[in-house]
């Protein structure tokens, strides 16, 4: 009786700490996750503030016309940032093709 009571009690003890292993993972996996999410905000607000000081050094602004400034600098911005999104992806560079 008691070595059947100790052969289920390391049957228990071995599933809790694979389960504590898998939760372990999962917080590794979720921490890796985070560092590339802030790595990449950081990026995406670096490119953003960039984008627009080269703006205002770049293009003199005219009071008729600020409406249209705006929306074509946020186009550049974004177009800025999603290029820079595919290339951290390795989707960047286009395949060549061969004529």
């Amino acid at each position: 009786m008691n070595l059947d009571l100790v052969k289920e009690l390391q049957k228990y003890e071995k599933e809790r700490q694979d389960l504590i292993n898998a939760v372990n993972q999962a917080q590794q996996r979720v921490n890796e996750i985070q560092t590339q999410l802030i790595r990449r905000e950081g990026i995406i607000a670096w490119m953003k503030e960039s984008l627009q000081e080269e703006a205002q050094k770049k293009v003199p602004i005219k009071k008729g016309n600020i409406k249209a400034q705006k929306e074509a600098l946020m186009a550049r911005a974004k177009k800025e940032v999603d290029k820079a999104q595919k290339t951290e992806k390795g989707e960047g560079k286009p395949a060549e093709t061969g004529n």
